[in-house]
């Protein structure tokens, strides 16, 4: 009935799987927002060929679900993807139009390198414990980017000299940082945002960026 009478450009709802099949009702959505509350996921996403920004995020924290739950929507041109599992790890190698992706997870094995999958990228954020920043080689285009402050300092200042177009960046999780330095940032010539997450500033050096 809702989706008949309601029309709706941009949807946030929680869902389980039974609900799934729903959402294609909803045909005029380009923005979905879907919290999942199923544990025990068996069933994909269904394809929902209007959807161009997707945010995925479960409410349990062990959650299990098919690596190819996402599949179906590959199309998307934003990926949000938060889950909390230890099991595994959604499978975005088919996901080669996307523009922007955001992924917060406590897997520390993520399989993708970056610049072979996704050569379309300009926005990265990636809040994981053990960032694979070798997997970005290759990533030349990207203007947003979010990195966790846990990364080594020589990690972070080589990653931030390979992003020319650098405009946007996030540092994730100050209170657990070995990011101390932000001189590297004086390369980066386009940057206009710099956002630095936590509670604890005082070991952190600005003073060079005034420069």
């Amino acid at each position: 009935w809702l989706a008949g009478h309601f029309k709706p450009v941009a949807l946030f709802t929680f869902a389980g799987e039974a609900e799934f099949d729903i959402l294609r009702q909803f045909s005029t959505v380009q923005d979905l927002s879907l919290q999942i509350e199923d544990s025990l996921v068996s069933k994909t996403i269904p394809k929902l060929k209007h959807v161009r920004r997707l945010n995925i995020a479960f409410n349990h924290r062990n959650v299990r679900f098919p690596k190819n739950f996402l599949e179906q929507n590959n199309h998307v041109s934003f990926l949000s993807f938060s889950c909390y599992s230890d099991s595994n790890m959604v499978n975005l190698d088919s996901f080669q139009q996307l523009k922007g992706l955001y992924v917060s997870t406590n897997d520390n094995k993520y399989p993708l390198k970056m610049g072979e999958a996704f050569t379309q990228l300009e926005s990265l954020v990636f809040d994981i414990e053990n960032f694979p920043a070798a997997q970005l080689a290759g990533l030349k285009k990207l203007k947003e980017l979010g990195l966790p402050a846990s990364l080594p300092q020589i990690v972070f200042d080589s990653i931030i000299k390979s992003q020319p177009y650098l405009e946007y960046l996030q540092v994730l999780s100050v209170n657990s940082s070995q990011v101390t330095d932000f001189a590297v940032l004086k390369t980066a010539n386009h940057l206009k945002y710099l956002i630095i997450a936590g509670d604890s500033l005082a070991s952190i050096n600005l003073g060079q960026l005034h420069q």
